[in-house]
């Protein structure tokens, strides 16, 4: 059984509400694939433009070859149930990054969910991924890509991702150099980012 490994939640998130949707509408079937790389944008206006999706898609397939297991992206703004469910919703996200994962890879690989729905985001891995990526490495991951979801920057976040996974699951050490995985709470990016605008604001107020 899988091994559901972490979430977070955004420091501006407005805690909202999410059921499982066994179906993500219409993801790619990639549970005969071995070290594939993937991302499914499944949201209204898109997040990346083509040439970002290139840059990122490459990526991930360089990570998947890299690590030895399926590494996949869902960027959604639309879970199934969400705004007609009040209450505790992130077993909800769980359900939903798990359904996906199921239809996407099977059994074997890691996945993010990127929920601009109700702004928690998600991660799960079984087979190989957990064996390498358990909850403190997921959590670092998490803190080394939260001012990338505070900015709503879609390519930092896959990319930040993308490198966490290389730093925990790489069998060549060299593979990882690049990648700085900090250990820190992501109250403080949230509170860092809030200060800032702050001052910008009375900045701006004053016409300096």
């Amino acid at each position: 059984m899988r091994r559901i490994i972490a979430s977070v939640l955004t420091v501006i998130a407005f805690t909202s509400s999410l059921a499982l949707s066994s179906g993500a509408a219409s993801l790619p079937d990639y549970k005969d694939a071995v070290n594939e790389g993937v991302i499914v944008d499944l949201t209204d206006e898109g997040c990346l433009f083509d040439f970002e999706l290139e840059e990122l898609d490459s990526l991930l397939d360089d990570t998947a070859e890299n690590v030895g297991f399926n590494v996949g992206i869902v960027i959604t703004d639309n879970i199934p149930g969400a705004d007609e469910r009040s209450g505790y919703q992130e077993e909800l996200v769980e359900d939903y990054a798990n359904s996906c994962f199921d239809e996407m890879f099977g059994d074997d690989g890691i996945l993010l969910v990127i929920n601009y729905h109700t702004l928690y985001d998600y991660i799960t891995a079984d087979g190989t991924a957990a064996e390498y990526i358990g909850e403190a490495e997921v959590q670092d991951i998490f803190d080394e890509i939260e001012l990338a979801m505070i900015n709503y920057d879609t390519y930092s976040e896959i990319e930040g991702f993308a490198n966490g996974v290389s730093f925990f699951a790489s069998p060549d050490e060299d593979a990882s150099t690049d990648t700085d995985i900090s250990i820190g709470s992501s109250d403080n990016y949230g509170f860092f980012n809030i200060i800032t605008s702050v001052i910008s604001l009375i900045l701006s107020i004053l016409g300096w």
